[in-house]
């Protein structure tokens, strides 16, 4: 033992826990060894109430060592007769190899075989209903728990755990030792066994005979710090017959004789059920945040909408919900709120007209300097040895896109064209004076 900071020797004689403890020490100590240096088996309790475990001669539950442990107080009984019992405590940790020493030619064990690791321990037999064997599993991560009957067993056995001092017992799932592979979890059994539970923030943990008919079942459970990775995970279960909820590789299809995870929104929440035309927001309206609504039409569907919240009201009431329609050829009824500039609805007709831009020219000039599009060249009036040449440019007769002799059309003249002119729209006039509209885009 590193620093032993409390040393006491007791004999112990009484058949029942005392109302004061046999030993008590200072609660900063969190380290404590148990050896049984007599010749009958001695109990003992940390609340004076429960077995946590039994010190047995000559086997290598003689001793018990906790390590990082807040216990402060000890209670001891014996069957019958009496025992002596070595209780130390310190601040430090137990040297569990320690507890095999003794003197070299007296050990106080012989064997460390079951007790390295393991920080509390205890057994019992269950012989009638609600009888049970209990172990604390404060600090512990978990408890192995071996059920045998070499006599025979009928009945059930139920595995519970105790979350607080004096608070009601919970059925707990763990796993049996054959199971740890397949995932074989369960709360009660009707059979001998290994089982290993996950008791990390528990109280306490017991076996409870709930059916008796005949025979006993022994049960031994050890209570260890480390964590098992056996059962090193959450289970999601309504702790009677339902459950845990299946969990699958991503390539396992489910089927329907899966254990199923059933979720549904508390009543309390914003969604909940309703009918007819009712909304219900799914996200809160806020600064950045989008609102959404969800109403149901009494068909399963899931139709879409929108609510007007206009100043005015246009009939259906502001804030109201108005879903979509179809016809009854499943096409989607849409009526523009506004027509559409030129729609003429009175004589079902559309009225449209082209609008450009005009350069009139009486010398050569440049009508537009980039893509445009030529509408119309207007001749105005002209000599008759005039010549007017269009082009694709931005100066110059080239590329032309027309060239027009005065002498072979009658003033005033319109010569449509829309064509495009990637380049720019120049007109040159040559040859005698004339006048030219020309019009674009």
């Amino acid at each position: 033992m590193s620093t032993s900071n409390f040393f006491q020797r007791s004999t112990i004689s009484s058949t029942s826990y005392n109302t004061s403890p046999d030993g008590y020490w200072n609660t900063g100590n969190t380290s404590l060894s148990l050896i049984n240096e007599g010749t009958v088996t001695i109990s003992y309790s940390f609340d004076g109430v429960t077995t946590n475990g039994d010190l047995v001669p000559g086997t290598p539950s003689s001793a018990q060592a906790f390590n990082n442990r807040g216990y402060s107080a000890v209670w001891f009984k014996v069957a019958s007769g009496s025992s002596v019992v070595r209780i130390e405590a310190c601040a430090g940790t137990i040297d569990i190899a320690g507890l095999a020493g003794g003197t070299s030619s007296n050990p106080i064990i012989t064997s460390l075989a079951g007790i390295a690791g393991i920080d509390g321990y205890s057994a019992g037999t269950l012989s009638a209903q609600n009888q049970y064997v209990s172990i604390s599993t404060q600090g512990c991560q978990s408890v192995s728990i071996v059920l045998s009957a070499p006599g025979g067993f009928s009945g059930q056995v139920t595995f519970q755990q105790q979350p607080a001092p004096n608070a009601a017992w919970l059925d707990d799932y763990c796993i049996s030792e054959a199971g740890i592979v397949a995932g074989a979890y369960g709360y009660q059994t009707t059979t001998a066994g290994v089982w290993i539970a996950s008791v990390g923030g528990y109280y306490a943990y017991r076996v409870l005979c709930n059916i008796w008919s005949s025979g006993t079942m022994n049960v031994s459970m050890d209570a260890a710090v480390g964590v098992n990775t056996a059962t090193d995970a959450s289970m999601i279960t309504d702790m009677a017959s339902h459950g845990p909820a299946a969990v699958k590789n991503a390539s396992t299809a489910a089927v329907a004789t899966d254990p199923a995870l059933v979720v549904a929104l508390s009543p309390n929440n914003p969604l909940q059920g309703w009918t007819g035309s009712a909304t219900v927001p799914l996200l809160a309206s806020a600064s950045g945040v989008l609102s959404c609504n969800i109403a149901n039409d009494g068909y399963s569907t899931l139709p879409v909408g929108g609510i007007y919240n206009g100043s005015s009201n246009p009939g259906i009431g502001i804030g109201v919900l108005s879903p979509l329609a179809l016809d009854g050829y499943s096409n989607l009824e849409t009526t523009l709120n506004t027509l559409i500039a030129g729609e003429d609805l009175t004589n079902n007709r559309m009225m449209t007209a082209g609008e450009y831009s005009f350069v009139n020219l009486t010398a050569s000039g440049q009508v537009k300097a980039s893509s445009a599009i030529l509408h119309s060249v207007v001749i105005n009036s002209a000599a008759s040895s005039a010549s007017i040449t269009i082009a694709n440019a931005t100066s110059g007769t080239t590329p032309p896109v027309a060239t027009i002799v005065a002498a072979s059309v009658l003033a005033p003249v319109t010569l449509i064209y829309d064509v495009i002119c990637g380049t720019g729209i120049y007109v040159t006039i040559s040859g005698a004076a004339a006048n030219v509209t020309i019009t674009y885009v």
